[in-house]
């Protein structure tokens, strides 16, 4: 009898030690799946910068008061944002027309044409990236409200060494839930910088991206049932996840008379 029991306990325990080696892989294969899910989230959003900074003009704009607007590509079937105004009588260097007004109705819808490029952008980057979950659902499935866009002046620094110190913050939304993403106390390179010069044009803006998204990944319900114990309404929530990126425009090249 007294051996049965010993075989009893040896088998509860070898079965004991099974569930916990397997809960401790599960726990490892989803952590390791939020991180690879965060890291092509990350570079998602990195896209989506770069194309918002392609969006910001940069030669001589800001002397007319322009600081950002959307150039699209004629062959895309998009209009052109900007004219020849009647007073002018040389074109933007770097351009054939001049610039639209900063108030004008189509100034505005170029930047919005900006924001949605941008965030277009961050979606088909990770569009075809990940797969599902075991339920088959989406590990993540990103919306345009899923994505914000902002856009800052640069700081004036020097041409050498100094950085400047912004703020970032913008707000997406995820199931009708704002969701904050903010970058505090970055350090950015000012306009005076050499990599934002080139003879008399001057990179004056800094584009920042923040996404919001539910993980969905493998053993989401078992995380969120270790994390949020007898809380049951948490149990079959995804988890909410951020994170942000930051691009600068690429200088234009100068070849007139104005460089």
């Amino acid at each position: 009898m007294k051996k049965f029991r010993k075989e009893g306990s040896i088998i509860l325990f070898a079965l004991f030690y099974f569930l916990f080696i397997a809960l401790i892989v599960a726990i490892f294969i989803s952590l390791t799946m939020m991180s690879e899910t965060y890291q092509r989230v990350q570079t998602a959003a990195e896209s989506g910068a770069r194309t918002r900074a392609l969006s910001v003009n940069i030669p001589l704009k800001e002397q007319y008061g322009i600081i950002e607007t959307f150039r699209p590509d004629v062959s895309e079937g998009y209009k052109p944002n900007y004219k020849e105004p009647e007073y002018s009588f040389s074109p933007t260097p770097g351009y054939d027309q001049a610039i639209l007004s900063p108030t004008s109705t189509e100034y505005k819808k170029a930047l919005s044409d900006a924001t949605d490029a941008a965030k277009q952008m961050v979606m088909t980057s990770l569009q075809d990236s990940l797969g599902t979950n075991e339920a088959g659902d989406k590990i993540v499935d990103l919306k345009k409200e899923n994505i914000c866009v902002q856009v800052l002046p640069l700081p004036a620094g020097d041409s050498i060494t100094k950085k400047g110190k912004l703020n970032f913050t913008c707000t997406a939304t995820v199931n009708g839930k704002p969701v904050t993403i903010t970058a505090n106390n970055v350090e950015v390179y000012g306009y005076n910088h050499s990599l934002n010069t080139s003879g008399k044009l001057r990179v004056y803006n800094v584009a920042f991206v923040g996404v919001a998204y539910e993980d969905r990944h493998m053993f989401f319900n078992l995380l969120q049932r270790l994390i949020n114990g007898e809380d049951e309404s948490k149990w079959n929530d995804p988890p909410v996840r951020g994170t942000y990126a930051i691009g600068y425009p690429q200088i234009d090249s100068c070849t007139t008379d104005e460089c």
